[in-house]
């Protein structure tokens, strides 16, 4: 099974990470930068989340095609 590495500009302090695959959670954390291992294919995209303001940001969407 392939690897995916996905990264995020680091946004500083008192943020949280979703990554995303078709609008469903694959994972939430405090860092930047993750690895799947999962089904890879999909459209990803990561919602940046300040903890102080409860304000969030969605990044643009990644498609991933597996051959």
């Amino acid at each position: 099974m392939s690897i995916l590495s996905l990264s995020a500009t680091d946004a500083g302090e008192n943020v949280t990470y979703q990554w995303l695959k078709n609008n469903v959670v694959q994972s939430s954390a405090d860092i930047a930068n993750r690895n799947f291992n999962t089904a890879l294919a999909g459209v990803w995209t990561v919602k940046v989340v300040n903890t102080i303001t409860g304000c969030p940001a969605t990044s643009s969407a990644v498609t991933v095609i597996e051959k």
